[in-house]
């Protein structure tokens, strides 16, 4: 089972991405991956994370300090 688990993922991500295709369509399924690639891209390295929090908190500090 161990060997042939990549195959069990890459055919299950196709059949997923296949379904989705079919019921909400093309680009709405495109706009889902880009998406939940950025959430793994922000969750899985570190720096990237702590890079857009300290954006993230900057923006809100210029915003909120006008007021």
């Amino acid at each position: 089972m161990q060997e042939h688990l990549p195959l069990l993922i890459g055919t299950g991500t196709g059949l997923l991405i296949g379904i989705l295709m079919l019921t909400i369509g093309f680009f709405s399924t495109l706009l889902l991956l880009i998406c939940g690639g950025i959430g793994a891209l922000i969750g899985g390295i570190p720096v990237i994370r702590r890079l857009i929090i300290g954006w993230i908190e900057r923006l809100i500090d210029k915003i909120f300090h006008k007021f």
